[in-house]
């Protein structure tokens, strides 16, 4: 039998959810009634009356507000549809616990975890995070893991976990202030003590007990079936079991919670003294502490979730009516998390969005108009509907019917039937006619309408329907009066009037205007707001373009805008992907500073009819209807970065590693990032940039970086991610260095370089080495062939001087003179065996050189007699055993001063030899004399004679000279310089200067 305990639980609910039947009814005021009707039936009329509305309940099609959630499932990337638990971890990532496996998920994807990553089972019961940044996993096995630093811990591979031997299931893990962990089963207790890897176990709970006098709190706030001892530390003193030991929660608000699993009861202890607040729960409930002050209990299967203030003491709001709530965790966002059985996890964001739905089917209603009329709102929807909100008593809603005979004729017209209502918009009616197509827009200005559909843009008077005056022939698709002038959309672009009626085309002086337009909206300073298919909003004053807000340009959510409405200042722009917020007049002028899509609770990302009455907005999609107030909308979020993966070629590296080197050979690297808030869902743009390479910043959408050919150096990788409120994260620093390929370092570059210079310097010196050798097999050969010429020239001139001795021999005898002729005979022999002493010599000492010339000139002398004389004088300073000079060079030119310089004087003549030593040249100077006619007579004489052939011992001598040169191969040559002795004199003479470098 039900009590009046019930009335909350069974009564109230199916009270209220058959008056949503009816929502003309202040459903405050009709269900009071009704609850007080059923209080004051007897037992069978309340057994009717309880039978009469569950069939109305569960028969009826019921049209009524929901929230607007966001749900995750499979589709999704989580493990699995059952979701038993849920935490979040001090990085922001929220932990789901399924049937299938663990998952973490960071607003964007999912990544999971099985028991090829280490879980002792892939079904997982409960998920805490500890201070540590440590996701403890309870799985269906009497056991424990954790995650930590991307690798799952367990009794495998951790051995404080294998300390662990749990007779029982684990019911639940705390940790207190100093880190150490309460592990607790059914029966048995287990202590790991922070930073010492040592356990305590705990055979038995007694009725009252304290663990090493720690006081445990739960780990982030989530509760479980923890013993009281938990609570009675932190009041002061140990308080005795309210029902079974096995079956107790607690809170982490100042007040002490205890629920029984045995009977559902669920008792507040508020302080020491006062007595406990008792709350009965129907049976199979379950009880989660959300924060300080809400307690969310999940009634029985498919009742969804009710929350409970503590303080307040009653229910304060129900969700997910239909769905199995297994947890329920508020995040640090304020978002609220339900995970359910069987539908995965769903996210009520802290906007609190409602959503309505005009259908029971499958197939969404869209909604096309909305319309203030007094007090009520009337929502036109695709299926030529009508609908009447009302937003003073609770939004609840009703469907206008227009039947064939309550039509009444507001518009009169040339058209064969009258036009009815079909959906209403902000700013003017729309209207249809009755098996026609759609009139697209409609502008009411004194008794005037201007209509706009297929057949073209038209005026028509209000009062009588008569058509007044027709604005453009053709398709259009909206139309506007501005400042008196005519304003046509089209698909074609935008057409507008002269003060004369002339249509003319804008889209001629301006490509903003060629394609296709869909709304009109002005605001105070006179613009002419123009919503377009592609070109975003355009701002149209005084015949010209003031501004143009695309994507861009301004931070639309997409170019093609659908729907226009301005409020006050600002200006509402419906397009495909959501809703923007456009600031007309701050300091972000013409900047949009609200962006609003599914992510946030609209039913549709396409919006359809715009409209807002103060804080709250109405917006109308391709789904049915959505209300939020805009106050309570968040300007501002959390934005976590984290890094999730470092790739290098193919290897993963530590994420959390602030700095890292690599070979030269792994230089294909690849950074796995994400930004977490959860408000954002997903709309988070990254900063970054990469020094060592570019200083420059750059924004990206993808959350991953990556470098597939970085040449060695020392980087520093800096992001920071900007979620769709513009608020920053911390700025994200891994600095990594590419280690110099072995041709990079300095060392080797230095060997190479040694080894290179080696190389080629062996190579030259080879090569020098050859041609040196091919120069001294030249040289060699040349020498040969010198010398082979010197010894030629020798041997032609020592003839010549033999030729010479035998014709004075000759002479002698043919003068009879037989004692000369012995005597020059036995000097010539002499002579000649010297000459052939020297023959074979290419240079003599200076001693031989004067020995040979004395002999010579005696020779000479005897020839001549005693008209020839002669000296040989010899520096003091020169040593005459170690000088050496030429052979045959000075006898040729001693020779030639007797034979044509004293040969040719009717006296006798004297030759002078010197021999001088020049230091500071360190040349042999050898001076040859004559006091002859000189050089210039005895030419003369030559000719006179016609003997004008010169000298052969000379010519062969100065042969000799140049051959001499050439073998020498150093600068320092053998000069021959001739001179007159007396140039004033009637006997010149003649001077021959020779000098031997030394």
């Amino acid at each position: 039998m039900l009590d009046e305990k019930d009335n909350q639980y069974v009564i109230e609910p199916l009270i209220y959810r058959t008056i949503c039947l009816f929502p003309n009814m202040n459903n405050r005021k009709v269900s009071c009634r009704l609850l007080a009707a059923y209080r004051s039936f007897e037992m069978p009329f309340k057994l009717f009356f309880l039978s009469l509305l569950y069939l109305l309940s569960v028969v009826a099609p019921v049209y009524a507000q929901r929230y607007s959630y966001t749900n995750y499932d499979i589709k999704d990337g989580l493990a699995g549809s059952t979701v038993n638990g849920m935490t979040q971890d001090k990085s922001g990532f929220i932990w789901f616990s399924t049937e299938t496996g663990l998952s973490r998920f960071d607003g964007t994807k999912f990544k999971n975890f099985r028991r090829e990553d280490g879980l002792p089972s892939n079904e997982t019961f409960a998920v805490y995070a500890d201070t540590k940044s440590r996701i403890w996993i309870i799985p269906y096995k009497n056991t424990i893991c954790y995650y930590w630093n991307g690798k799952i811990y367990n009794d495998q591979n951790d051995t404080t976990l294998r300390k662990l031997r749990f007779t029982y299931e684990v019911n639940g893990i705390a940790e207190d202030a100093a880190g150490n962990l309460l592990v607790e089963t059914q029966r048995e207790a287990f202590v790991i003590y922070a930073g010492r890897h040592t356990v305590k176990f705990y055979a038995k709970v007694p009725e009252k007990y304290e663990i090493g006098g720690l006081d445990f709190k739960p780990v982030a706030g989530v509760g479980g079936r923890f013993p009281a001892t938990m609570i009675s530390a932190r009041m002061g003193q140990n308080f005795n079991y309210l029902a079974h030991p096995d079956n107790r929660n607690f809170s982490k608000s100042s007040a002490a919670v205890f629920f029984s699993y045995l009977d559902s009861s669920l008792a507040i202890l508020y302080n020491s003294t006062a007595p406990a607040y008792y709350l009965k729960l129907p049976r199979e409930a379950r009880v989660k502490i959300v924060d300080d002050s809400i307690v969310a209990i999940m009634n029985t299967p498919g009742n969804g979730a009710r929350f409970f203030n503590i303080y307040r003491k009653q229910f304060t709001a129900q969700f997910l009516r239909g769905y199995t709530i297994h947890d329920v965790f508020r995040d640090i966002e304020g978002n609220i998390w339900f995970s359910t059985k069987e539908s995965g996890v769903f996210k009520l964001s802290p906007a609190v969005f409602r959503s309505f739905f005009f259908t029971t089917n499958p197939i969404p209603v869209a909604v096309l108009s909305i319309f203030k009329c007094g007090k009520e709102l009337l929502v036109g929807t695709n299926k030529a509907q009508c609908w009447k909100l009302y937003p003073t008593e609770g939004l609840n809603f009703s469907r206008i019917n227009l039947k064939d005979n309550e039509r009444s004729p507001l518009l009169k017209s040339s058209w064969e039937e009258p036009l009815f209502i079909n959906y209403a918009s902000s700013d003017y009616l729309h209207f249809a006619k009755r098996r026609a197509t759609d009139i697209k827009t409609l502008m009411f200005f004194h008794d005037t309408v201007l209509i706009s559909n297929c057949d073209g843009v038209f005026l028509s008077n209000l009062r009588d329907g008569t058509l007044l005056k027709c604005l453009h022939k053709g398709r259009a698709t909206c139309a506007y009066r501005h400042e008196g002038l005519y304003y046509i959309g089209t698909l074609n672009g935008l057409y507008t009037t002269t003060n004369e009626g002339e249509e003319v085309y804008l889209g001629n002086s301006n490509s903003l205007f060629r394609n296709r337009i869909s709304s009109f909206a002005a605001d105070k300073e006179g613009t002419l707001w123009i919503a377009t298919y592609e070109n975003g909003i355009v701002g149209y004053r005084n015949g010209s373009v003031t501004v143009n807000i695309t994507q861009t340009n301004g931070g639309l959510n997409s170019n093609i805008c659908r729907c226009l409405y301005r409020s006050g200042n600002t200006l509402w722009v419906g397009t495909e992907k959501g809703l923007n917020k456009v600031d007309m007049t701050g300091i972000e002028k013409y900047k949009v500073t609200g962006r609003f899509s599914m992510a946030d609770g609209l039913t549709s990302d396409i919006v359809n009819a715009i409209y807002v009455n103060g804080p709250e907005v109405y917006v109308g999609t391709a789904n049915g209807l959505v209300r939020f107030n805009e106050t309570k909308v968040p300007q501002h979020s959390i934005c976590y970065l984290r890094m999730t993966d470092i790739r290098v070629s193919e290897k993963s590296y530590d994420p959390e590693a602030p700095s890292f080197e690599l070979p030269h050979a792994d230089n294909n690297i690849s950074f796995e990032f994400v930004g977490i808030s959860f408000l954002s869902e997903g709309n988070i743009r990254y900063q970054y940039r990469l020094r060592g390479m570019n200083d420059q910043w750059k924004v990206t959408s993808v959350p991953i970086l990556t470098y597939p050919s970085l040449p060695s150096g020392k980087y520093t990788l800096e992001i920071i991610a900007v979620n769709k409120f513009n608020d920053k994260s911390e700025l994200m620093v891994r600095e990594f260095e590419i280690r110099k390929s072995l041709p990079e370092e300095i060392w080797f570059r230095v060997l190479i370089l040694v080894l290179i210079t080696g190389i080629i310097w062996l190579l030259v010196l080879a090569r020098f080495s050859m041609a040196k050798k091919k120069e001294a097999e030249r040289s060699r050969v040349q020498q040969q062939l010198l010398e082979l010429e010197h010894m030629a020239l020798r041997a032609q001139m020592n003839p010549h001087f033999i030729f010479n001795c035998l014709n004075s021999i000759q002479h002698h005898i043919m003068q009879q003179d037989t004692m000369g002729a012995n005597i020059y005979l036995s000097q010539f022999a002499d002579l000649v065996r010297q000459t052939l002493n020297n023959a074979p010599r290419t240079h003599i000492m200076l001693s031989e050189e004067i020995a040979y010339l004395t002999s010579y000139m005696e020779l000479e002398k005897l020839q001549i007699g005693d008209e020839l004389s002669y000296s040989i004088t010899v520096d003091p300073a020169l040593n005459r055993s170690k000088i050496k000079v030429p052979n045959m060079v000075i006898q040729p030119y001693v020779e030639n001063a007797i034979k044509h310089g004293i040969g040719r004087l009717a006296a006798g003549g004297t030759i002078l030899v010197q021999f001088r030593l020049q230091r500071s040249t360190n040349v042999l100077e050898c001076i040859i004399e004559d006091n002859g006619p000189g050089m210039a007579q005895t030419l003369a004489m030559d000719r006179e004679s016609k003997r004008l052939h010169a000298s052969k011992g000379l010519s062969i001598t100065q042969n000799r000279i140049q051959t001499l040169n050439q073998l020498s191969g150093s600068q320092n040559k053998i000069n021959v310089r001739l001179e007159e002795v007396s140039p004033d004199a009637i006997n010149k003479g003649t001077r021959v200067i020779l000098h031997f470098p030394l």
